[in-house]
Protein backbone atom coordinates (compact mmCIF):
# COMPACT_ATOMS: atom_id res chain seq x y z
CA UNK A 1 0.00 0.00 0.00
CA UNK A 2 1.12 3.55 -0.56
CA UNK A 3 1.17 6.22 2.15
CA UNK A 4 -1.85 7.86 0.47
CA UNK A 5 -3.77 4.57 0.44
CA UNK A 6 -3.01 3.98 4.12
CA UNK A 7 -4.01 7.55 4.94
CA UNK A 8 -7.31 7.20 3.07
CA UNK A 9 -8.12 4.03 5.00
CA UNK A 10 -7.19 5.42 8.42
CA UNK A 11 -8.77 8.82 7.78
CA UNK A 12 -12.25 7.27 7.83
CA UNK A 13 -11.72 6.12 11.43
CA UNK A 14 -9.40 8.95 12.56
CA UNK A 15 -10.13 12.13 10.55
CA UNK A 16 -7.47 14.15 12.39
CA UNK A 17 -4.60 11.95 11.21
CA UNK A 18 -2.35 13.59 8.63
CA UNK A 19 -0.51 12.20 5.64
CA UNK A 20 2.77 13.52 7.08
CA UNK A 21 2.25 11.43 10.22
CA UNK A 22 1.65 8.34 8.08
CA UNK A 23 4.76 9.01 5.99
CA UNK A 24 6.99 9.56 9.02
CA UNK A 25 5.66 6.42 10.71
CA UNK A 26 6.25 4.35 7.56
CA UNK A 27 9.81 5.69 7.37
CA UNK A 28 10.40 4.74 10.99
CA UNK A 29 8.95 1.24 10.51
CA UNK A 30 11.16 0.80 7.43
CA UNK A 31 14.30 1.89 9.31
CA UNK A 32 13.38 -0.54 12.09
CA UNK A 33 13.16 -3.37 9.54
CA UNK A 34 9.47 -4.05 10.14
CA UNK A 35 8.24 -3.24 6.64
CA UNK A 36 9.56 -3.37 3.09
CA UNK A 37 9.79 -0.23 1.00
CA UNK A 38 9.14 -0.78 -2.70
CA UNK A 39 10.03 1.97 -5.16
CA UNK A 40 7.77 1.29 -8.12
CA UNK A 41 8.64 2.54 -11.62
CA UNK A 42 5.47 4.65 -11.73
CA UNK A 43 7.12 7.01 -9.23
CA UNK A 44 5.14 5.77 -6.24
CA UNK A 45 6.46 4.08 -3.15
CA UNK A 46 4.58 1.17 -1.66
CA UNK A 47 5.05 -0.57 1.67
CA UNK A 48 4.56 -4.17 2.76
CA UNK A 49 4.55 -5.86 6.13
CA UNK A 50 7.74 -7.83 6.66
CA UNK A 51 6.95 -11.26 8.09
CA UNK A 52 9.58 -13.40 9.75
CA UNK A 53 9.66 -15.73 6.77
CA UNK A 54 12.12 -15.13 3.95
CA UNK A 55 9.93 -15.76 0.94
CA UNK A 56 10.90 -14.17 -2.33
CA UNK A 57 8.02 -12.91 -4.40
CA UNK A 58 7.57 -10.66 -7.39
CA UNK A 59 5.42 -7.66 -8.23
CA UNK A 60 3.97 -7.29 -11.69
CA UNK A 61 2.92 -3.87 -12.94
CA UNK A 62 0.75 -3.34 -15.98
CA UNK A 63 2.31 -0.52 -18.05
CA UNK A 64 -1.03 0.21 -19.73
CA UNK A 65 -3.25 0.84 -16.72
Amino acid sequence: MSAKEIHATLYRMHPRIGLTTISRTLDLLYRMGLIYKLDIVDGHTRYEFRSGEKKEHHHLICPKC
